[in-house]
């Protein structure tokens, strides 16, 4: 009877533990297993790359995917979303920045330094006439026939370059001294010296902008003339050197708009023959003398001119789009 029971003690330890092991085992079977429908937020936690949890957790699913096309938003991904499609031009409110739509930034951030336009300081000859001197800004013989010419003459329209510009102005039904009204740049006035050297550029630009008001149909004339040595006694001597080329265009509609010409294109009248000639480009001049004179030396019909900024620089400007 001992040995029996000695036996049967071991054989009731090995089953107790059995029954132990296999309870242990029905505890863990019938463990409830988290998934996204019966709790979403825990699913994801245990599960950041499903993608089902961008709806749960935006920042955490991103942070674990950031390349999965869900991510490519504002609150996620700036850079992607302003960079696809036409986001950066469309979505003004989160795009408008100076890296995806540099139009949209610099008109409502017009004094960022990213933002200037270039007027030509500093390049070639550089800027000749920006009009902030009033009758200063260019020679004294200064030739206004009809008095019409002022300076800041539509109020509605700002200088595109400081604070002032020059106008000239005619209605159609004014017939008064409707011929040539100019000013020159004379960088030696008094002096009979030729001191404008074109040939110190690679390839000189003449720069001007021009505005003819927001009256469509107006006309717009410019006459620009490079002048050679003066004889000191208000004439020009036999090596005398006098080119006009002639600009015109219809109306602006009230927008400035740069004219980067370059000096070797400029269709010109050599003298006062007729010839059409290149500007020399080895000849120093005395002075450019520009006239609002669109053509034949009179100013037809209605006719609205405004100008600012003059300059000579290496190599054309380019007008910014927000700068109008």
């Amino acid at each position: 009877m001992k040995n029996k029971l000695n036996l049967l003690i071991p054989s009731m330890a090995l089953l107790f533990g059995a029954l132990l092991i296999l309870n242990s085992c029905g505890s863990d079977d019938g463990e409830e297993i988290v998934t996204f429908e019966s709790d979403p937020a825990q699913f994801c936690v245990e599960n950041p790359m499903d993608t089902r949890c961008f709806s749960i957790d935006p920042d955490a699913f991103c942070g674990a995917n950031p390349l999965d096309t869900q991510c490519c938003i504002p609150s996620q991904d700036l850079d992607c979303h302003c960079t696809t499609g036409d986001n950066s031009t469309t979505d003004t409110a989160n795009c408008c920045l100076f890296e995806y739509n540099q139009e949209c930034f610099c008109t409502a951030n017009p004094d960022d330094s990213r933002c200037q336009q270039d007027f030509g300081v500093g390049n070639g000859i550089g800027l000749l006439i920006d009009f902030e001197s009033g009758l200063q800004s260019f020679a004294e013989d200064f030739f206004n026939p009809s008095e019409k010419i002022e300076f800041n003459g539509d109020a509605s329209i700002d200088a595109v370059e400081g604070d002032s510009y020059l106008s000239l102005v005619f209605a159609a039904d004014e017939t008064e001294n409707r011929g040539w009204h100019d000013f020159k740049y004379d960088p030696n006035e008094g002096s009979t010296e030729a001191t404008i050297d074109l040939a110190t550029m690679a390839d000189p630009h003449l720069n001007f902008w021009v505005n003819s008001g927001s009256v469509a149909g107006d006309s717009l004339g410019f006459t620009i003339a490079f002048w050679g040595k003066d004889d000191g006694a208000g004439g020009n001597d036999a090596t005398d050197y006098a080119a006009h080329p002639l600009f015109k265009t219809g109306s602006t509609n009230g927008e400035w708009v740069l004219m980067s010409i370059p000096i070797s294109d400029m269709a010109v009248q050599n003298g006062w023959d007729g010839a059409n000639d290149p500007v020399d480009k080895t000849v120093k001049y005395k002075l450019i003398k520009f006239a609002f004179m669109p053509e034949a030396w009179h100013i037809p019909g209605a006719f609205t001119a405004h100008v600012d900024a003059i300059s000579l620089t290496d190599g054309p400007l380019e007008q910014l789009p927000w700068i109008k």
